[in-house]
């Protein structure tokens, strides 16, 4: 599964960091709903790789439930709780956190999925199912951040 690694970490290199200085510019006050912070689909990007590449192999402690429900798409029309919207910073170092933790568990080796589980709308059933919809939802929510910062 290297090769579907080493696209997660292009999208974070390439177009996830990047947008560093864009975020630094955004008012939490300006979004009544998290959806509509792009720094919101960051944070539900890191929390789904848990989901679907951490958490199914076993791994349910360190980033895999670093911020609790924060970034669950079902509360994403709610607006942010006081002070739970964390600073773009540690958002970068939850994903360095969370690369780290699936290059472990991953690596180079194939890796099985102990069984299947159920996402909102897909029952994910193989561990190469699990990596497509890692890099499908990650590039999605980049782009979408992308769009809402106008970049």
């Amino acid at each position: 599964m290297n090769h579907q690694f080493e696209s997660l970490k292009l999208f974070y290199t390439a177009l996830l960091v990047p947008t560093a200085a864009h975020m630094k510019e955004l008012n939490t006050a300006d979004f009544e709903q998290k959806d509509e912070d792009p720094l919101w689909h960051l944070g539900h990007v890191a929390n789904d790789l848990c989901r679907v590449l951490l958490v199914p192999f076993g791994v349910t402690e360190g980033p895999a439930n670093k911020f609790g429900d924060v970034f669950l798409g079902l509360g994403s029309w709610n607006p942010w709780p006081i002070g739970a919207r964390p600073e773009f910073e540690e958002l970068i170092t939850w994903f360095e956190e969370i690369f780290e933790v699936i290059e472990e568990l991953h690596g180079n080796k194939q890796t099985k999925l102990p069984e299947s589980f159920k996402l909102e709308r897909m029952v994910v059933t193989t561990t190469g199912e699990a990596w497509d919809y890692a890099l499908f939802h990650t590039g999605l929510h980049i782009g979408r951040v992308h769009q809402m910062l106008d970049w």
